[in-house]
């Protein structure tokens, strides 16, 4: 995906949903969620915006995609998806237009979009951090946790890419 391919489909576009992958252990009494953080996505209006880690590299890859994706897990489990809106969504109510996305250390070679960390901010003020280098999978939050991921990459802080998406 390129940059300006991923700023077109995005301009105009809301915050709808946050949505996790994982799968239901029905052996656990009561069932349990698990959540696989490898993967994270977000749903602005009608489309699926996948964030995923690319191993333990502290990157992730950003494009479209359909549908959640599930990975492979033992027989007995069961995939599932949760929205975690309420949770990372400061006001479900209020005006949720992505107004800017940036990307730090982005590299867009061969169709393939990736990046170090992201910041989504919202019309409504809004910042949620996008952080791809926690060794279980991607960590959420707002400005403390983009302060604790320039504390550990230094040498990244100033490599970002600023997209406006405001009409």
């Amino acid at each position: 995906m390129m940059l300006t391919n991923l700023e077109a489909r995005l301009r105009g576009k809301a915050l709808t949903d946050v949505v996790l992958t994982g799968f239901v252990d029905h052996d656990d009494a009561p069932a349990q969620f698990h959540s696989v953080l490898h993967f994270l996505y977000f749903e602005l209006d009608a489309l699926l915006l996948e964030m995923a880690t690319l191993g333990d590299s502290g990157r992730m890859q950003l494009h479209f995609v359909d549908a959640p994706r599930f990975v492979a897990s033992e027989e007995d489990m069961i995939p599932a998806i949760t929205s975690i809106r309420q949770q990372v969504i400061r006001d479900t109510e209020s005006d949720n237009r992505l107004a800017k996305l940036q990307l730090w250390d982005v590299s867009d070679a061969q169709d393939e979009l990736t990046c170090a960390a992201a910041r989504l901010e919202l019309a409504n003020g809004q910042k949620i951090f996008v952080d791809p280098s926690y060794h279980f999978g991607i960590v959420l939050g707002g400005s403390e946790q983009q302060e604790i991921w320039e504390q550990n990459w230094r040498a990244l802080r100033d490599s970002q890419v600023e997209i406006l998406l405001n009409e």
